[in-house]
């Protein structure tokens, strides 16, 4: 979540740019498993923040303004 945010992307996208490279998936199979694997309701967000302590509101505001050095 936090690299999606950050970043635009995340450890998933890497990985399935490499197997487009290597010829194993097209870019819209690719594109068909990002939206499959990368669906994370704000519930399970909102869970992990909580058990962290964290505040959903707090977070995305952090991310809202974080502008990269």
């Amino acid at each position: 979540y936090f690299y999606k945010r950050l970043l635009g992307y995340n450890d998933k996208t890497v990985h399935l740019s490499e197997l487009i490279r290597d010829g194993q998936i097209t870019r819209d199979e690719a594109l068909a498993r990002l939206d499959d694997e990368e669906l994370m309701t704000e519930e399970v967000i909102k869970t992990c923040c909580s058990k962290t302590g964290m505040d959903l509101d707090e977070l995305n505001e952090i991310f809202k303004n974080y502008k990269p050095t």
